[in-house]
């Protein structure tokens, strides 16, 4: 039996106001986006790390996640808080997903909205 390749994909979105529905709209987007273009179902999914801004406290990511995705229900979810760094961009959160594919394959990231300066290079 062959092992399995882990992936991790990446992404990072900004939410434009720090209210509980602007939080899950922007976590489902995000979320959404990269099960798209990666082509992968949320059972695919073995842990999921949150990362987010200290100017965000309304919700947290991981409780939206689950509130709209319910078969990440037994994924394992870990979020914390962004290392603060003068110059950062404000509230935006990051996912990384660890997930297991096919040998060869690799995953593609998605930066969205006001967090595409990040990484333009996988702007969406």
């Amino acid at each position: 039996m062959q092992s399995p390749t882990y992936t991790a994909l990446r992404g990072a979105i900004q939410v434009e106001h720090d209210v509980p529905e602007d939080v899950d709209n922007a976590v489902k987007r995000l979320f959404s986006e990269l099960l798209l273009v990666n082509a992968i179902d949320e059972t695919d999914i073995g842990m999921i790390f949150f990362t987010m801004t200290s100017d965000l406290h309304s919700r947290n990511p991981a409780a939206s996640l689950r509130k709209f995705f319910p078969k990440v229900s037994t994924t394992a979810l870990f979020c914390m808080q962004e290392a603060e760094i003068d110059g950062m961009l404000e509230k935006v959160i990051r996912i990384l997903i660890v997930t297991t594919y096919p040998l060869g394959r690799h995953g593609e990231n998605v930066y969205m909205d006001g967090a595409r300066v990040l990484r333009p290079e996988f702007a969406r």
